[in-house]
């Protein structure tokens, strides 16, 4: 007979083993093994799942050794909420063990003390027995012990004292001697990253993915004149692609690459790539860091750090209490430049691009766009959430207006937010929370000077053609209200080189 013990399994308490134990020793004497099934084993560094595998294994393995029968270990995946989850459980089970474990409500017993997993592996048919679950009436539970994400939440909250009255001695030196209360402190004091690691639960990461993979080669090929070899960062690396390119530079084939990506989706990504040999340098490193909390490198220690299509999202995603997201905005892309600054040695280079807004931003343009129904959705959707509006109001159309358009006076920032947002329908939810105009090439260079960095001569803003040519022209563009003169297409695109004196 086996039993099951299905759980993340981020601690392991006494209540657990003496528990254990005594089914073993009274209850059911004919278990002969116990079958830990890890769930989100391959997910870590949220607050979700705060502990790797490995970790949480090492804690197993000690913890089952003065168990009266075998023990095993099988990882399960995240598979996100699933109806039958029960059932994938033990499919991955009998594959993970070639076969040795095909588990059945004749030969297992499942331990469980979660409402929910027990209905699960009820409606298979199998015996629960239900640990720390003391009594479930409708809705209401109540427990006999602890439950270990209960104390995994008080420790977070800084009651360090349950790891000792609570935990069983496997977990506790574990715990101690990887300091992992102070890792989960972290985690759940983070405010900007969401339960599963990532800055936005919005995103579509296959459309995201190709998106910048089929960007790539390009701005590489825009920055590459103005990285220093060396230590070389790349942070937001996304999936390593610009590493990737960077790697195949002769230029740099001495150097070594940093990549830190704050999405666990798209670090784990970036970790299947190295193992698969996608990168010519095998100086290559990743970790998973949020580069908005604090210094990612050591002091004076880069010769180049490389940022794309960052800065606007260290703006624009801020915790969900902030007042007044535009200043909480600023202060924390802020901090971000003082950082790096702070890592750069001294002639090392920041390489920063990223989208950019109008000089002249607050100005009142008519908007003339062939697609009116969609600025209407955008002036509804556009940072809704983050207690802003979009300001305008409807002009007449006249006669001589292109067939189908319509006028509207706002902003020219509000305006083109929404010129350079309305072709990215697949993200719109992710996209209505980014700001791109919040600060001009003019603004980028005052606060550059400010943290004490110096904007070398090519630094420059520009409007992409191809976004011109495919997106913009005979479908939307901007007129003077008073005069009708038109008016050009502000910048799109902003590639800064900042160097540290």
């Amino acid at each position: 007979m086996n039993l099951l013990f299905p759980g993340r399994h981020h601690l392991m308490t006494q209540f657990q083993h003496d528990y254990l134990c005594q089914v073993v020793a009274s209850h059911c004497p004919q278990i002969q093994n116990v079958v830990f099934a890890v769930t989100s084993a391959n997910h870590s560094g949220t607050r979700r799942n705060p502990l790797p595998l490995h970790l949480r294994a090492m804690a197993l393995h000690q913890f089952s050794e003065s168990l009266p029968v075998e023990s095993y270990l099988f990882d399960i995946d995240d598979v996100g909420v699933l109806p039958d989850f029960a059932s994938y459980v033990l499919r991955r089970i009998e594959i993970r063990s070639s076969g040795q474990f095909s588990l059945t409500p004749e030969n297992t017993i499942v331990l469980c003390s979660t409402p929910s997993v027990i209905k699960m592996y009820e409606q298979l048919g199998f015996e629960i027995l239900p640990a720390e679950l003391a009594d479930l009436e409708g809705e209401r539970s109540t427990y006999q012990a602890p439950l270990p994400w209960e104390i995994v939440e008080k420790i977070a909250a800084g009651e360090d004292d349950l790891l000792e009255t609570n935990c069983h001695p496997s977990t506790v030196k574990l715990w101690n001697r990887y300091q992992l209360g102070g890792l989960v402190r972290a985690l759940f004091d983070d405010a900007l990253i969401g339960d599963d690691g990532d800055l936005t639960d919005t995103r579509d990461y296959n459309a995201y993915v190709r998106q910048i993979d089929d960007n790539i080669p390009i701005k590489f090929r825009e920055t590459a004149p103005f990285l220093r070899p060396g230590r070389i960062g790349d942070i937001g690396c996304a999936v390593g692609s610009w590493i990737r390119e960077a790697a195949n530079d002769p230029r740099l084939a001495e150097s070594e690459f940093y990549g830190v990506e704050v999405s666990r989706q798209l670090f784990t990504i970036c970790e299947q790539r190295k193992a698969n040999g996608d990168f010519a340098n095998p100086f290559i490193f990743f970790s998973r860091k949020n580069a908005v909390e604090g210094p990612v490198f050591e002091p004076s220690s880069m010769h180049t750090i490389h940022t794309s299509s960052l800065t606007h999202e260290i703006y624009s995603y801020v915790p969900d209490n902030s007042t007044d997201a535009h200043e909480v905005g600023l202060t924390q892309l802020r901090a971000f430049i003082s950082n790096r600054a702070a890592e750069l040695l001294p002639g090392g280079v920041w390489v920063n691009r990223d989208v950019v807004g109008p000089e002249d931003g607050h100005r009142q343009v008519v908007l003339h766009t062939t697609e009116p129904d969609l600025f209407l959705r955008f002036a509804q959707d556009y940072r809704r959430s983050e207690g802003e509006q979009v300001e305008f109001q409807e002009f007449p159309t006249s006669e001589s207006e292109a067939p189908m358009a319509r006028q509207f006076l706002v902003s020219l920032g509000d305006a083109w937010e929404f010129a350079t947002k309305k072709d990215y329908q697949e993200n719109w939810d992710s996209e209505m929370h980014e700001r791109f105009c919040f600060w001009s090439e003019t603004d980028w260079r005052n606060e550059l000077g400010a943290a004490g960095l110096h904007v070398v001569e090519q630094a420059q803003s520009y409007t992409n053609p191809w976004i011109v040519e495919n997106r913009l022209l005979g479908k939307l563009w901007f007129t003077d209200p008073e005069s009708g003169d038109a008016i050009d297409y502000p910048p799109t695109t902003i590639l800064i080189i900042a160097e540290r004196i």
